[in-house]
């Protein structure tokens, strides 16, 4: 009985874990040397992800705890979790009609060849090494989106019920003749344009509008932390 315990105790864990979210900054620091080799630039953009909805599920309140520690904290866990699927299905007509990773790629290679640094700025459905480099590519900028979609505006005590658009990404700037990682940066962006949920239920081109704008902002920032190395290296901040 105590190892079921422990088990089951180990497999809420882990549930109540996987929903943190990575945290916004550079991790490896770009310089304006590294980015002078770079001619032709390759944008790679992948997600394993679906649009979701986390509203209940930023809400989580001491009623776990009442019920018995862990396993409490695991039935209210599922419960909210229900309550965020049902909205998801709700929107997925309107989700569905927004393509995020060809809309992250085609953003990026504009604001990428607006800011002049590189001959030549193209998509690439690949990150093999070898490959890329057979087609002249110097350096490739990977992408990979993480969730997206609608959370909480604000969590604290649950009483602020609407949603903005949130787009978790992890960025890398690899550079093909040496290998290595030049620059690296982890984004959680928060679109801040709060709205009830009902709002994009009852505005058929509210939910696509606003991710728009949201990847157009992040994928803008991405170009400009990319064109001012030194700006971040000065101390400002992600």
């Amino acid at each position: 009985m105590k190892r079921a315990y422990r088990v089951c105790s180990a497999v809420l864990l882990s549930m109540l874990l996987s929903a943190c979210t990575t945290t916004t900054g550079t991790r490896v620091q770009l310089t304006e040397s590294q980015l002078k080799g770079i001619q032709t630039l390759g944008v790679y953009v992948q997600t394993n992800h679906q649009f979701s909805v986390r509203m209940a599920r930023e809400e989580m309140t001491d009623t776990g705890a009442l019920l018995g520690g862990l396993i409490g904290a695991g039935i209210e866990s599922g419960v909210r979790d229900s309550q965020d699927k049902r909205r998801e299905t709700a929107l997925l007509p309107l989700s569905q009609r927004f393509d995020l990773r060809q809309t992250v790629a085609d953003d990026l290679q504009k604001y990428l060849t607006a800011i002049n640094l590189f001959t030549t700025v193209r998509p690439v459905d690949t990150d093999k090494w070898d490959a890329l480099r057979a087609n002249g590519v110097d350096a490739v900028l990977n992408v990979n989106l993480g969730q997206w979609g609608l959370i909480v505006c604000n969590s604290a005590g649950g009483k602020d019920k609407r949603t903005q658009v949130g787009i978790e990404a992890h960025e890398e700037l690899l550079d093909l003749s040496s290998g290595k990682i030049i620059w690296e940066r982890n984004e959680d962006y928060l679109d801040g344009d709060c709205r009830v949920f009902d709002d994009f239920e009852s505005q058929s081109n509210l939910l696509t509008s606003l991710l728009g704008t949201a990847v157009d902002n992040m994928t803008g920032r991405i170009a400009n932390e990319i064109r001012y190395p030194q700006t971040a290296t000065k101390g400002a901040g992600p």
